[in-house]
């Protein structure tokens, strides 16, 4: 005769609870109180990663860079401390200030300065990045503008791409680049740069429109 399977499974059954020790209890988290795993995700303050840009460990110092970009307007008390960090050793932590500052926007406009002098930086990739933060940024076109229209020759496509689209944000306020961008449209030795100038003059010439009308 089968035994009738409701039988082994008590069985079954009866077998693992005489086998559980008497005082094992099962783990049951506390109202209202979080887990380890919860505090370790809180969130650091900006006073904490304004700190951790001057850490000795360039992944830290990359991360709270891109933490305060995260931030957005709410990180501007940490701009000053994200200006010094644009003199980093390290070329991919200079490039991340540089993005971080662009997310901040108009209210980083402090960054200015520091961020035309690292258009001539040696890094192909910091160069990108300071010519598409000052165009997110976007004041001081009388400066930025003819900063950015030296990029338009770099030697790297994808600076020269960043500088074509930036000099477009600047829209009516970049007119004078219009020569430099028809010319690198009908010159540039890769098709990525023809387009990008090709993108620029289109957005520029709307804008002309739009005020002469």
């Amino acid at each position: 005769m089968k035994t009738p399977v409701i039988s082994l499974l008590a069985a079954c059954l009866i077998s693992f609870v005489a086998a559980a020790p008497a005082d094992q209890k099962p783990v049951v988290a506390k109202a209202g109180q979080p887990d380890e795993k919860a505090k370790n995700t809180t969130p650091p303050t900006i006073a904490q990663l304004k700190e951790q840009l001057k850490d000795k460990s360039p992944q830290v110092r990359r991360e709270a860079a891109q933490q305060l970009g995260g931030r957005g307007v709410r990180a501007l008390e940490a701009v000053p401390a994200m200006i010094d960090a644009l003199g980093d050793s390290e070329a991919v932590i200079r490039a991340s200030v540089c993005e971080a500052l662009g997310n901040i926007g108009v209210t980083a406009k402090a960054a200015v300065p520091a961020l035309l002098k690292l258009l001539k930086d040696s890094s192909a990739d910091v160069r990108e990045t300071a010519a598409e933060a000052l165009a997110d940024i976007g004041v001081d076109a009388p400066k930025v503008v003819p900063a950015l229209l030296e990029l338009l020759s770099d030697g790297d496509v994808n600076v020269r791409c960043a500088a074509a689209k930036s000099l477009g944000d600047f829209r009516a306020a970049a007119r004078v680049a219009l020569p430099a961008l028809e010319k690198m449209q009908k010159q540039d030795k890769h098709w990525l740069g023809r387009d990008a100038a090709a993108e620029a003059l289109e957005t520029i010439q709307k804008a002309l429109q739009k005020l002469d009308s």
